[in-house]
């Protein structure tokens, strides 16, 4: 009977366990962003409805968008669906205007970048450009 070295059986421990990891996250759904991204798109549709002056804006509307921004943001995404919520989330919030943003860090620019190619591949009907400039000059008109 051969020995076993520790550093084989180390090795054989590490691919055992990263493999049934890899296995885990490959077949981890996204279930509760999924049901996050449904509420937050009935809030976010009151809310649009409240803009356009058909509809009451409440407290209670803005404290429960609050709370799903929230949630969607504290959970992990880890499946593409998951990371289309939360490109989703960020583009309402944006008003859809994903374009460039001037005299942004890499950080946010990359960040904006990432939300843009997410919606643009998968949820193009998102994206408003220049919904920002139309905002500014309404409000200043």
């Amino acid at each position: 009977m051969s020995m076993l070295s520790r550093r084989t059986l180390f090795s054989w421990l590490v691919a055992w366990y990263s493999t049934g990891v890899s296995a885990k996250l490959h077949t981890r759904s996204d279930a509760v962003l999924n049901e996050l991204s449904r509420q937050f798109d009935y809030i976010a549709s009151n809310i649009d409805l409240a803009i356009d002056g058909r509809q009451e804006l409440s407290q209670h509307l803005l404290q429960r968008m609050d709370e799903l921004v929230t949630a969607i943001d504290c959970q992990s995404a880890t499946t593409l669906d998951g990371l289309r919520v939360k490109a989703r989330v960020a583009a309402w919030a944006l008003l859809g205007d994903l374009d460039v943003c001037q005299n942004c860090h890499l950080a946010e620019d990359m960040g904006r970048s990432i939300i843009r190619d997410l919606i643009r591949n998968f949820d193009p009907h998102y994206e408003r450009p220049g919904a920002t400039a139309r905002l500014i000059d309404s409000a200043t008109s």
